[in-house]
């Protein structure tokens, strides 16, 4: 038995010299997991490198995540998502936004006002 412990200990002892002489860019670094945080109705967060950020908020009786991007609105594109749909709307100003895309998930969706047979015809065209 002491004959195996000794083996054991002899042919580790490489392998701890080589880790504990390496230098730290040479050790493999196991990447950090991805942080998940909760988010409650009135939280935001931004995305600085995107240039947007996001809040949760109430419409009715649905929790709503709206997203759009930082400055001014006016010809820019927000999304607004809950549990069972999503809209994108196109800001017409500060104050005002047209829906121009609207689905459910796992369900239908339509475009601009369109069916969705014609919504998918047009979107042929778009690539």
């Amino acid at each position: 038995m002491k004959r195996v412990l000794l083996l054991a200990g002899l042919l580790s002892l490489p392998a701890f010299t080589a880790t504990a002489l390496a230098s730290p860019a040479q050790i493999a670094q196991t990447p950090a997991p991805p942080v998940q945080s909760v988010l409650n109705v009135g939280d935001s967060f931004v995305v600085p490198d995107a240039k947007m950020g996001c809040e949760v908020t109430r419409r009715g009786s649905s929790v709503v995540v709206e997203c759009r991007r930082a400055g001014k609105v006016k010809g820019t594109y927000g999304t607004f998502m809950s549990g069972k749909t999503v809209r994108v709307a196109r800001f017409r100003s500060s104050r005002s936004a047209q829906v121009v895309f609207t689905a459910r998930h796992g369900g239908k969706w339509r475009a601009c006002g369109v069916g969705t047979s014609v919504a998918r015809a047009a979107a042929e065209r778009c690539r």
